[in-house]
């Protein structure tokens, strides 16, 4: 009998962290969506929960009309110099019957096509995520609008802490005061 004594894989381990909830998922190949979260178009990774609105089918119908439209732009300019006439003429065809199809999808086949052909789940309009529109924000982002606001480095502010508290076990132990 032969055993395999050295690591071998073929599988990759991906970690996401929510910039909301500090939640960590992580396992081998997983994406986003089979853990329930998004990355806007600025790079926020958020769970599901923390998205200003839900889209529906009319959002993932847009997005994916929208995609293909593109595409259909695209392969229409000189952008595309390194194919032949026939392969454009082969992909616009095939775009032009996609957009034909759209009215026909469920929402569950739209949101795949969505998701999976057009990346929206790495592309999420930045308006539907509560960081970008300030709905929520990430401890780093608040820290730097104190620091900014009260005209502070962070130095500065160990400094004051140093002062009024000695140790940061008296500071975490204090309560805070009301001024």
């Amino acid at each position: 009998m032969k055993i395999k004594s050295d690591f071998t894989t073929n599988s990759s381990s991906s970690s996401y962290i929510c910039d909301v909830c500090h939640y960590v998922e992580s396992g081998f190949d997983i994406s986003l969506e089979d853990i329930g979260m998004v990355e806007c178009e600025k790079g926020h990774t958020l769970c599901e929960s923390h998205l200003l609105y839900k889209l529906e089918k009319e959002d993932f119908y847009h997005y994916v009309k929208e995609q293909i439209e593109e595409r259909l732009a695209r392969l229409r300019t000189l952008e595309y110099k390194h194919m032949d006439n026939k392969e454009i003429a082969e992909r616009v065809k095939n775009l032009t019957e996609s957009l034909l199809v759209l009215d026909s999808l469920s929402d569950e086949e739209l949101r795949k096509i969505a998701n999976y052909d057009y990346e929206l789940i790495y592309n999420y309009p930045s308006e539907n995520c509560p960081l970008c529109t300030l709905h929520d924000m990430t401890d780093k982002e608040a820290l730097e609008y104190f620091l900014r606001r009260e005209n502070l480095t962070k130095k500065l502010l160990a400094k004051k802490l140093k002062e009024e508290y000695g140790t940061l076990e008296n500071y975490i132990g204090s309560k805070p005061t009301n001024k």
